[in-house]
């Protein structure tokens, strides 16, 4: 079980400074060489979802919880999981959201009312993933109700709710494709199946762009709701190779912490770079040293920040904490 959550925590770890990275690269208004682009771009918020949906089938689709009825279901294991995604996703994102909304609006300009406010807060506009996260999760509380214990019931409906999302342009619809494909690699991990698994996935994403003849790494926005077979295949490559590499890394203290609290660094990664962009000389010191100093502080701040929450006020991760 360690080693297990020292990778799930380094990949969170990793994504959430290739995060700031990407916020960092995109205020500065670099242009960045292409193979670095596409290095890290098809990668850091699937990957996200791809762990997310690891853990969530890890607990949901073994013992005890698979010998729940729907009704037991619904008292003890279901209920635990609607408490978390209220209390540790959508209630912080909204109150991360309301702090952050006046001083955003102060310093990048735009419209302040109501709407907006409430548009930004409540209706998850501030931090989409979190949005998408909790939509996702919600459907598959949903689908657990049926009690079905095989992953493929789950990536069959994923599927179909992804394709929905395409159509609709939600994307919390659409990342429940890279959760289903977490899953589905969580029920094989650790056998000679999970290594033949990553070799079919790295041949039919390579054959694809071959056989295609087009651009395969075009295609893989949960975001933006943009999704093809070859650029979903690119990206979950992508993500293996992460993952891959993170089983390798040693235990870090700092990659843990980061892994372990990767929410609040995530609801301070577009405002800290704005920040230290807009009250810092930074961006006189040229392109490229402007986004690692900004990179660099926002990181170091996050890192105190997050420290102090945790230690001091850890209500506003989780309000439960309260009781």
């Amino acid at each position: 079980m360690k080693e297990e959550l020292n990778w799930v925590n380094s990949v969170k770890a990793i994504c959430i400074i290739l995060v700031f990275f990407a916020h960092s690269v995109s205020l500065s208004g670099a242009d960045i060489p292409d193979w670095l682009y596409w290095l890290y771009d098809p990668i850091y918020v699937n990957a996200f979802f791809f762990v997310s949906g690891y853990l969530l089938f890890k607990k949901q689709l073994s013992r005890p919880l698979t010998d729940e009825s729907c009704k037991e279901f619904v008292r003890n294991g279901g209920r635990n999981m609607l408490s978390n995604i209220f209390f540790r996703i959508i209630i912080p994102s909204v109150i991360f959201a309301a702090v952050e909304y006046w001083p955003k609006h102060l310093i990048k300009g735009g419209d302040m009312n109501v709407a907006s406010f409430l548009r930004e807060t409540v209706g998850g506009g501030t931090y989409w993933f979190l949005s998408a996260l909790a939509v996702a999760q919600l459907l598959y509380l949903l689908l657990l109700l049926t009690r079905f214990r095989s992953i493929w019931f789950y990536i069959g409906c994923s599927i179909v709710l992804a394709v929905i999302g395409i159509v609709v342009e939600s994307s919390g619809l659409v990342c429940m494709l890279f959760m289903a494909t977490g899953g589905y690699y969580e029920g094989y991990e650790g056998s000679s199946r999970a290594r033949v698994f990553e070799f079919v996935l790295l041949s039919i994403a390579f054959l694809s762009g071959v056989i295609l003849h087009r651009d395969y790494m075009i295609g893989y926005s949960a975001y933006n709701c943009d999704i093809s077979l070859p650029g979903f295949l690119w990206s979950m490559v992508g993500v293996m190779w992460l993952v891959a590499i993170c089983k390798w890394l040693p235990k870090s203290s700092l990659l843990t912490f980061m892994g372990r609290n990767s929410i609040l660094f995530y609801m301070m990664s577009g405002s800290l770079p704005v920040l230290i962009l807009k009250l810092t000389p930074v961006a006189a010191c040229g392109e490229v040293l402007s986004i690692i100093i900004t990179l660099l502080l926002s990181l170091a701040v996050s890192c105190l920040m997050s420290a102090i929450i945790v230690k001091y006020l850890p209500f506003l991760k989780d309000l439960r904490v309260l009781k």
